[in-house]
């Protein structure tokens, strides 16, 4: 995570069967609607993360998980539910 790049792009891709049996790969990009015939194949391949601070600071990014996963520390505050699902919960325990 520290010390990493940009993150990879997602790929979609359709490996179409042919009539002469052979198979055509296509990108069909990031928002479509298509047809597949018995055969084709869709093959997703979803982006990666990317990582945050200077590429190649290992020692930083050692540093910096220990300190998020560090127990020595006072108590995390509890989490407050938020949002239309907390409002819906809410509601329905009301009634």
């Amino acid at each position: 995570m520290h010390g990493g790049g940009a993150g990879q792009r997602g790929l979609n891709l359709v490996h179409a069967v042919q009539e002469d049996g052979s198979t055509r790969t296509v990108n069909i990009g990031a928002k479509r609607t298509l047809a597949v015939r018995v055969g084709d194949r869709v093959e997703v391949l979803t982006p990666g993360g990317g990582g945050w601070g200077s590429p190649g600071s290992d020692a930083a990014a050692a540093a910096a998980v220990a300190a998020v996963w560090r127990r020595d520390g006072p108590p995390a505050p509890p989490l407050k539910a938020g949002g239309s699902l907390a409002t819906y919960g809410a509601a329905q325990e009301s009634v």
